[in-house]
């Protein structure tokens, strides 16, 4: 997760060869992943290595079962959250559309991303 927050992409391109998919599964005491650090900070191309690596990544939530996208969101990454909500699984259990993370999302929707219309989880 340092890597992630360095920014040193080249770095952070040799640590995922060495690493295991399921490596990228551990999580901070907040149950951050190095996807959720890459969305708070949207960095996409980072976030695109990482779910290359491990694609299961999107779907895991916090310890406040927010998943990457409602991260992004939340942070105001729209690059990221355009990104996160073509790999995140729609039946996936929390459902980010659902509930109060359904409201924030929509939040998100109406104050940041003019003229996007989103269908399930597809940009259209």
């Amino acid at each position: 997760m340092v890597a992630v927050r360095s920014g040193r992409k080249h770095f952070m391109k040799k640590l995922l060869q060495l690493m295991l998919p399921a490596d990228l599964v551990l999580a901070d005491g907040q149950g951050f992943t190095a996807l959720h650090i890459a969305a708070v900070v949207g960095d996409v191309e980072v976030a695109k290595l990482l779910v290359q690596k491990n694609p299961d990544l999107p779907d895991i939530a916090n310890n406040e079962k927010s998943k990457p996208l409602l991260t992004a969101a939340l942070q105001g990454q729209r690059n990221m959250f355009l990104y996160l909500i073509t790999v995140t699984k729609e039946d996936v259990e929390p459902k980010q559309f659902e509930g109060q993370s359904g409201r924030q999302l929509d939040y998100f929707l109406e104050r940041y991303l003019d003229k996007v219309y989103v269908v399930g989880y597809h940009v259209v």
